[in-house]
């Protein structure tokens, strides 16, 4: 039964108010009415007269919206006399909203209709909607389709009587019959729960194959096409219900009996596929793809070429083509693999059809996916070449001419590199190369005399991939195929073969040249005649170059293809001869070489043995002295440079004990050398740290290591600030090593390097706003000291060292400097280290210091983001902070990392009593604002305690009930608002609160309430899935049948889900076995929910209910 239509029609400026009643209208009308609001359902390119037009047409309602805008709208005055000629041919009503309006202003035509009056544009007014809608639940369609949806459940128990008859054996009587037809063509509801069912095993009955042809079940008209989706510019592919049963018959059709069925599915495919190529109404896969497999179970000889030349209709979508290609691929064509030369032919056909070229946007690709057209392939690749005729050579000939554009393309390759280089297969037209030209090797095998006449028919050819193609597969075959080439050269395109070798196929000539063997003075002087001539033509193409230099190049031309002819010693001297004119090696190539991928960093020079070999200063020599001569092969400075590294960590002795001779080696060699002294600590080896502490003194106390003299000629260019990150690196690597640590009395020179290095580093302005201090901090060379400077003291304040107060009182001196030049890294790593500047290195100094931070400053920002970054909170620290937490509240960070933590702060903050749901709580500011993000953000910070909070104690629960106290709050600032003015957000807010039922310690008021209001709102599955496995929890709590009444409650109340079946199921389950009548009648109402919703899953569970 098809829905009442619903036509609105207003001026744009009354649109916020239309939106508003529309979409409670849909919303509270949903299962009755379809509703057109008149600027709404228009698509850019529709006709809006027609569109229009043809939405008045068939309105049952017209909702005429009157404001002191409207009326004045020519437009709306059209539909108004479209709507009173529809209510004079009885065929419409029309429903008037008067919108801040008086009766005055009213059009008089329109006074004596019963109106709604809504005063206000900014609140829909609850009273007078009622009003409006109550006509519209009052017309007879209406309560026609509300009694249909009562029913729906008990006219499904009747189709399943008739269909279950099979199972028994027994044929439904004419009155069972055409009591299921009239349920299919009162809904889709039924349809498509009857064609499911009738798929079954257990229910499939052919017989029903002609009743429901004859009813036009079958009939294109029935057929859906792509459907707009929710999102602009998107559409849906609906399935057909019929689909699945065509397909059961077609698997039948083949048994004894059934052979009539064949035509008529055949004769379905083709009115379908007619009608589509017609009006193009259905591009739908899910047709195109089930006709495919359809087809597929029937007998060869009833597939005609009529019927596989409608796979062009089925390939040719503005959708993916994917399901039917895979179809085609993988069930039809195989079928036609025989010896039968009819069948081969339907296979070649459909080669043809699989191949076809579309053009989009100035660029040709295949209708079919070209990687599954690649798969396809090379799976059927030899059975192809060896069955089909040499017409399958012919289609490749001709796509590849569609698909060649200029001369060159698909040339430039060799066609001996296609077999390892998928890469150069992801084009339509060097997959069609490859595989025309695997086709002829495998069809040289059994039929060599008819591809010698395919080989010549090529040489022939004026496209230059033709000639390549012939010479690849002459070159693999030469015993079969010299004589045709040995006529090419003798004919007057002879040159022709050297002169396209330079551009076209030097390689592919290169293997024929090759395998020529013996050759006699004839055969020379003829190669010698056509290379020369080709030689001439090809330097009449240099004309800017000078005549020096054309004969330089005429030489390396005659010389790559003598390189190739150089088994034969005539040749050898005349390539001799070209060599000693070119001064280099040449040979003939494809114009682009196979892409290959190095990684790494190439060979060394050194093996790691070889340099644990040296002595300290031989290496160090060698180390200044090595240059990389060829980056791709080796062996370069790069790789000499980890190989040191390895070596420093397999051995580290044998370096520390003399570092003397390093002193003047580059920069990316001793940052490899301190790596590898900080890979050794790691592995627990001995490290004498003096002699390095003295070395790294040395290395940087020069003003040539400041101004970057010791850059080494690599790819990387590594400059001083690497040394000086590798030397941080090895130092906290030291102090935190247990093994070996850094020894006290080393303490002093520790700090005396972490002195001279601040005093020597730039302070370096950013060269752009930083977006992220602290990553910003943590990789400056800066930054890397300053951190390590803080490492080493928090190092000191645990020792014992008698050195300990001095050392301490340096570094909050130096800090303060650093904070005095506004350093953006000193601040971060303020922020960052704050509770151990407060409780270990100076409560004072740190008070100080934070009391002193101002809002808005660059810095400011960067210690609160550092700050953020700790992941607890101190109750003195809290306090201190607190000026900062409040105008962190309505400060703009620069990213979104320091917002999400400071809510996560200020949320811990709420749950140790630290913050209230009091007004001057920072917590109650931050939930206040009831920014939806914000929100969110809590609520999964909450969520994310719940590991931590699975003990039962005091404490925990506590906890619990603040959690608790949150969501009432949240609660209580939606429910007042009423249903229909909940924004998305908002909506988005109380589905992602359901998860908060983790929490709850028994399902009883207000709880339930909570959950009645939020799960009706909840989309996503798996939210739905996580709230049904802590619903189950609450089962045994309280008291039984109160509890299965509110849980039952709670899931009438939720969406309909498809997933998880199982879990749902057992919720019926539960329901129905509980020993209370009013939940067993809550079990069927989620039922009839279910089932209204075409979701057929809970039916045998519902059932039994029942």
């Amino acid at each position: 039964m098809s829905k009442i239509y619903i036509f609105v029609s207003h001026t744009s400026k009354d649109h916020d108010f239309v939106w508003e009643l529309t979409k409670k209208m849909k919303e509270d009308l949903k299962s009755i009415a379809e509703i057109f609001v008149d600027d709404w359902e228009i698509k850019v390119g529709d006709s809006i007269v027609r569109k229009i037009d043809e939405a008045s047409q068939k309105a049952d309602f017209f909702i005429i919206v009157l404001s002191k805008y409207s009326i004045k709208q020519e437009w709306v005055q059209r539909e108004i006399d479209i709507a009173f000629t529809r209510l004079t041919q009885n065929k419409s009503k029309i429903l008037p909203v008067w919108l801040e309006i008086s009766e005055e202003e009213v059009p008089p035509i329109l006074v004596p209709l019963k109106a709604a009056l809504f005063k206000t544009r900014v609140i829909i007014d609850e009273e007078e909607y009622q009003k409006l809608i109550e006509r519209i639940l009052n017309h007879e369609k209406a309560k026609s389709l509300l009694k249909f949806q009562e029913r729906v459940l008990d006219n499904i128990k009747h189709l399943d009587i008739i269909l279950q008859k099979e199972e028994k054996k027994e044929q439904p009587t004419r009155q069972e019959v055409q009591i299921a037809l009239s349920l299919l063509k009162e809904s889709s509801v039924y349809e498509r729960y009857f064609f499911s069912k009738l798929t079954s095993i257990e229910c499939f009955d052919i017989e029903w194959f002609d009743v429901l042809k004859l009813e036009g079940f079958f009939s294109p008209e029935k057929a859906p096409g792509p459907e707009p989706a929710d999102k602009e510019g998107f559409y849906r592919i609906p399935y057909w219900n019929v689909l699945d049963y065509l397909e059961r018959v077609s698997q039948e059709a083949k048994e004894p009996g059934n052979e009539m069925y064949i035509d008529a599915l055949l004769g379905i495919v083709k009115e379908v596929t007619e009608y589509h190529k017609q009006t193009q109404k259905l591009d739908n896969y899910h047709i195109w793809s089930s006709f495919v497999r359809i087809i597929s179970n029937l007998p060869n000889e009833k597939i005609t070429k009529e019927i596989i030349n409608l796979i062009p209709v089925w390939l040719d979508s503005r959708f993916s083509t994917e399901l039917q290609a895979i179809e085609i691929m993988e069930k039809l064509f195989p079928k036609f693999l025989k010896d039968n030369l009819y069948d081969i032919q339907k296979a070649e056909q459909i080669i043809w059809h699989l191949t076809e070229i579309k053009e989009e946007y100035g660029k040709k690709f295949l209708k079919v996916d070209i990687y599954l057209f690649k798969e396809f392939f090379e799976k059927h690749l030899n059975i192809i070449a060896e069955k089909c005729s040499i017409k399958v050579v012919s289609i490749f000939v001709k796509r590849i001419k569609e698909l060649v554009s200029t001369e060159y393309e698909g040339t430039l390759n060799s066609l001996y590199d296609y077999e390892g280089a998928n890469y150069l297969l992801e084009r339509p037209v060097e997959l069609f190369i490859y595989i025309l030209s695997k086709i002829l090797l495998i069809k040289t095998k059994k039929d060599p005399q008819n591809v010698k006449q395919i080989l010549e028919s090529f040489f022939k050819e004026s496209y230059p991939i033709f000639t390549k193609i012939a010479l690849f597969v002459v070159g693999q075959n030469i015993d079969k195929f010299k004589d045709v080439f040995w006529r090419i050269i003798e004919s007057d395109k002879g040159d022709k073969i050297f002169e396209g070798a330079f551009l076209f196929w030097g390689d592919e000539l290169k293997k024929v040249l090759g395998n020529l063997g013996p050759l006699d003075n004839n055969k020379r002087e003829l190669l010698k005649e056509k290379i020369e001539i080709a030689a001439d033509k090809y330097i009449e193409m240099l004309e800017d170059k000078d005549e020096k230099e054309r004969e330089k190049w005429k030489a390396i031309f005659k010389q790559m293809i003598y390189k190739a002819l150089s088994y034969d010693e005539k040749f050898k001297v005349l390539y001799d001869e070209m060599k000693k004119i070119t001064g280099i090696d040449a040979e003939l190539h494809p114009a682009i070489g196979k892409v290959e991928v190095k990684t790494g960093w190439g060979k060394s020079p050194l093996g790691v043995e070889e340099i644990l070999e040296r002595d300290n200063i031989t290496l160090a020599e060698y180390l200044i002295e090595f240059k990389t001569t060829d980056f791709w092969e080796g062996p370069t400075v790069e790789a000499l440079a980890d190989n040191l590294r390895t070596a420093v960590k397999t051995e580290p002795q044998k370096f520390t004990q003399n570092l003397e001779p390093f002193l003047n080696v580059g920069y990316l060699y001793i940052t490899r050398l301190l790596e590898g002294l900080t890979e050794a600590l790691k592995e627990s080896k001995f490290i004498d740290y003096k002699r390095i502490l003295d070395f790294i003194k040395k290395y940087i106390n020069r003003n040539e290591f400041w101004q970057d003299k010791y850059i080494v000629e690599s790819s990387l260019s590594a400059k001083h600030t690497w040394v000086i990150s590798a030397f941080c690196s090895f130092i906290t690597e030291g102090f935190q090593n247990k093994t070996y640590p850094i020894p006290e009395e080393l303490f002093e020179k520790v700090e005396q390097l972490i002195h001279l290095i601040l005093e020597k580093l730039q302070i370096e302005k950013p060269a752009q706003e930083i977006s992220d201090h602290i990553f910003y901090s943590l990789n400056t060379p800066l930054g890397r000291v300053i951190e390590t400077y803080i490492k080493f003291i928090l190092t000191v304040i645990r020792s014992s060292s008698d050195k300990k107060e001095s050392i301490i009182k340096n570094f909050i001196k130096k800090y303060e400097e650093l904070l005095k030049k506004s350093v953006v890294e000193a601040y971060t790593l303020f922020g960052m280290y704050l509770l151990n500047f407060y409780f270990h290195i100076d409560k004072d100094f740190t008070i100080e210091i934070v009391k002193s931070l101002k809002e808005g400053e660059e810095i400011w920002e960067a210690f609160m983001e550092g700050y953020f970054a700790i992941g607890r909170i101190n109750n003195e620290v809290y306090d201190l902070m607190k000026k900062h937490y409040e105008i962190s509240l309505n400060y703009n960070f620069k990213n979104n990392f320091s917002k999400e933590k400071l809510i996560e702060h200020l949320s811990l903050a709420y749950l140790i009593d630290l913050e209230s749901l009091e007004p001057s709580s920072l917590f109650y500011k931050l939930i206040e604002k009831f920014d939806s993000e914000d929100i969110n953000k809590i609520i999964w910070f909450f969520w994310r305690q719940r590991d931590y909070l699975k003990e039962d104690n005091e404490r925990n629960r506590q906890i619990k009930k603040k959690i608790l106290d949150f969501w009432q709050f949240v609660y209580n600032k939606l429910k007042d608002k009423g249903e229909e003015y909940l924004s998305e957000k908002e909506k988005e807010i109380l589905s992602n609160i359901v998860e908060l039922i983790v929490f709850l310690p028994e399902l009883t008021e207000p709880y339930k309430n909570w959950l009645k209001f939020s799960v009706p709102f909840i989309k996503d599955p798996v939210i739905f899935s996580f709230f049904l496995d802590y619903l189950e929890k609450l089962i045994e709590i309280g008291d039984r049948i109160q509890a299965a009444k509110n849980i039952g409650e709670i899931l009438l109340k939720a969406p309909v889900f498809e997933y998880p079946k199982d879990k749902i199921k057992a919720f019926i389950k539960y329901l129905c076995e509980t020993e209370d009548d009013g939940v067993k009648k809550i079990a069927k109402d989620i039922c009839e929910k279910y089932i209204k919703s075409e979701t057929f899953f809970v039916k045998e569970v519902c059932e039994k209910c029942n």
